[in-house]
């Protein structure tokens, strides 16, 4: 468990130094996003696939109940919010910079 978590947080300490330093061409910024949601999608649609395939679970929805459904889309819910304010506060204002000194 923990070798994952290394392996994961690690991938993100290497993106952070990559995007700071600069070391990826600025052309290959703007598939970011586009990679990005396609790994998200994939991930949910595996969970999904396991979830449907494990049968127990299925069967058990109904006494899992309502709390689980609550803190699993609370957590979604926080982690989405969370992650379009940090992107709002760490990411530079491009409109509207983009014309600056063509005009002059």
């Amino acid at each position: 468990m923990l070798s994952w978590f290394a392996v994961i947080f690690g991938a993100l300490i290497l993106g952070v130094f990559i995007g700071y330093k600069k070391l990826l061409p600025e052309k290959y910024l703007h598939w970011s996003e586009k990679i990005t949601f396609c790994g998200l999608a994939l991930l949910l649609w595996t969970m999904g696939a396991q979830i449907g395939a494990e049968r127990d679970i299925l069967r058990q929805l109904n006494v899992l109940g309502v709390q689980a459904f609550i803190l699993a889309a609370s957590s979604v819910l926080i982690s989405v919010l969370s992650v379009y304010q940090l992107q709002k506060l760490l990411k530079p204002r491009q409109r509207g910079h983009e014309n600056i000194g063509e005009n002059q």
